[in-house]
Parts: C-alpha cells; structure tokens; sequence
C-alpha cells in the first residue's frame, strides 16, 4: 500500500510539473504580432454554427442588441496571413468558422522575439444577438492561453463544444442542450451553467457553480467541486485529488461514493428519489454537502 501510494505521489508532482509548464506560455507581445479589427452582421437565419479557434487568450462576450441587429465584432492581433485570412472569412452555409490561429511558417518567423516576461495578447470578441438568434453549435477551441466566455445565456445555444489545450477555461452565464468542455492542463471554472454537461481535466482543477442539468466530470489529477442548484444525476471521477459535492436542500435521492484512498464525508441518503450522486477517487477524499 505505502508503495502505490509513493507511486500516486510521484505521478502526481511529474503531472503538476508538466502542467506549470505548459500553463507557463510562451508569449507572444503586442509588438511581434498587428492589432486589427473586423466585423460581421447577420441575420438570425443566416447564423446557427459558429466555430472558433484560436492560439492565443481567447474572450467572448455576448451582449443583447438594442436595435435588432445582430454582429461579432473582433479586436484581435495576429501575423499579416493571420488577418488576411480572418478578413476573407465570411458567413457561409450558416456557418461562420474563424482560424485565429498562427501558421507554422509564422511562428518560425518570429520564434527569437519570444518573451517570457512581457504580457500575453487577447483575442477579444463582442457578440451582439436579438432574442430570436439560436446556434446548432459552438465550438471554441485555444491551444495556449486562458479562454473566457460570458453571458451565452442570452441565446439559445443546442450544442456546445469547448476545449484549451494549455491553459484555464471561465464560462460564466451560459446555458446550452448540451456542453462539452476539455482542458489538457489547466483549470475549468464555471458559474450558472444550465446544461447536460460533460466535462474533463487531464491535469488541473475544476470549480462549477450553481449548475443546473446532469453532468458527466473527469479530472485525471486535481480537485474537483460541484455545486449543483437542482437534483440531476452527477458521475464524478477523480484519478487524484480530492472531490466535493453541494447539493440543495430538496436532493432526496442516493450516493454511490467509494475512495481507494481517502476518506469519504456524506450526509444520510434519503433515497426517495431516482436521483444518484456517484463519486469515484483513487487518491483523495470524497465530501457531499448538504444545505
């Protein structure tokens, strides 16, 4: 047993060690990179997939048009092919699918002016919708750098797909059918997600927060906490790392909790209900609250 654990221990310090250095991005500043804006109008009918992606800090902002009018607006930075593409990138089929991505032949351009001290760039995004604008999908991929959305909760979204390579996740306002989020090494905080969630971590924390829906969470390494606002289902599996779970008041449903090696805190199931809290860890504790 002592000897698992020693294992556990050391796989843990090597993961949370790859994690820094990966979550330590190398920076790309200002002045390697041209600031540009752009901008594109639609109709309600004319959008239903938007698809992003990009290798630099990623935000979106979704805010309510007081006109009818719908837009996304871009304040980004990015290399002469970077801009060119995004400015002949236009809304087609209904779909709008945005490469804010450096190329290749671009990063080895400028490779020497990396800086490890200066400040990282934002990709920014201000999405303007009028009540009746709905997307089939969103999909938002960063390979390095944090990635924020706010306020998605003002339109209908069915499918949501979100994934950070090296880096965190924010999601604060949002509702969707469906959410797919995925961070390689970084955290995923959350805060007034209405979904059916399915969420992971290979190697950093997770932190969702008045969540409504039932949700599927996998964190390899790292700790893990849930504070659900209703009684759906939850599957919670941590490899390492301690897990916590808040539940409301009217939760009268069962536990299924079970720990390798930790220690396991939970109130009385009332088990009046279908309703089922499962909890697995390997190493770490496993602690269900109550209001």
């Amino acid at each position: 047993m002592k000897r698992i654990l020693k294992v556990f221990i050391g796989i843990l310090l090597i993961l949370i060690g790859l994690a820094g250095i990966a979550t330590y991005q190398w920076n790309i500043t200002a002045k390697n990179l041209t600031a540009f804006e752009h901008k594109w109008t639609f109709t309600a009918e004319e959008l239903r997939q938007l698809h992003i992606s990009s290798d630099l800090k990623l935000e979106l902002v979704y805010v309510r048009s007081t006109d009818g009018t719908n837009s996304i607006e871009l304040e980004g930075y990015g290399t002469k092919n970077t801009i060119s593409h995004v400015v002949d990138t236009a809304i087609s089929n209904h779909k709008l699918k945005l490469d804010l991505g450096i190329s290749p032949s671009d990063w080895l351009n400028f490779v020497s002016f990396l800086n490890f001290n200066q400040y990282n760039v934002t990709q920014r995004m201000i999405i303007t919708v009028s009540e009746d604008v709905a997307l089939d999908s969103l999909h938002i991929n960063v390979n390095t750098g944090s990635m924020t959305l706010k306020d998605a909760a003002l339109l209908q979204i069915d499918q949501a797909t979100i994934a950070v390579d090296a880096g965190n996740m924010t999601i604060d306002n949002f509702k969707a059918n469906h959410l797919k989020a995925t961070v390689n090494a970084g955290s995923i905080t959350g805060n007034n997600i209405q979904a059916d969630m399915d969420l992971s971590v290979n190697a950093g924390s997770l932190v969702f927060k008045d969540t409504i829906g039932p949700a599927v969470i996998r964190v390899d390494v790292g700790n893990a906490k849930i504070y659900k606002l209703d009684t759906a289902n939850l599957d919670l599996v941590v490899n390492v790392g301690n897990a916590l779970v808040h539940l409301p008041s009217q939760f009268a449903g069962d536990f299924d909790l079970d720990s390798d090696i930790g220690k396991i805190t939970s109130p009385a199931a009332k088990k009046l209900t279908n309703d089922i809290i499962r909890a697995r860890v390997d190493v770490g504790n496993i602690t269900i609250e109550q209001e």
